[in-house]
């Protein structure tokens, strides 16, 4: 297997990306709390790219990307594993479209991807923040992605 081509840890409260939400006028928009969580996730991506790479052209190649989501322990929590919402596809697709923004969104300049068509293989996973020192210490996402091969 390849080397990781972007391997970031983003703290924050994780938000889905579910459907578009309408104004009273039938205007379709983007919640601000997505639109903000998914910029964090595109800056951190350019960030890294331009630390390790400078000029970065988006991957327009077969990829795998691999999330392992940390959201925050409910205080009254009696599970192990967070089996209520958010959901893990609906976590995907906004760490996916964060990824390669289409121009038209309110996102950060820059994408990593040239499409999330892009990627073939999608390993993702959400738990509970542990508090202990590494990923999970607090909610976020720790994001890896490499060509596929």
């Amino acid at each position: 297997m390849t080397e990781y081509l972007l391997d970031i840890w983003v703290p924050g409260r994780p938000v889905p990306q579910g459907s578009l939400s309408r104004n009273r006028a039938g205007v379709t928009y983007q919640k601000k709390s997505l639109v903000d969580w998914r910029n964090l996730i595109n800056q951190a991506a350019a960030d890294y790219t331009g630390t390790w790479f400078g000029e970065w052209a988006p991957l327009d190649e077969p990829v795998e990307v691999i999330g392992r989501f940390y959201l925050p322990r409910p205080k009254s929590a009696t599970r192990v594993h967070p089996t209520v919402s958010p959901d893990v596809d609906k976590l995907a697709r906004g760490l996916l479209d964060a990824l390669a923004p289409k121009r038209n969104r309110k996102i950060a300049d820059g994408s990593f991807l040239a499409d999330d068509s892009r990627v073939i293989r999608l390993d993702v996973t959400k738990t509970y923040a542990h508090g202990l020192p590494g990923d999970g210490e607090v909610p976020g996402v720790r994001v890896k992605v490499r060509k596929y091969e």
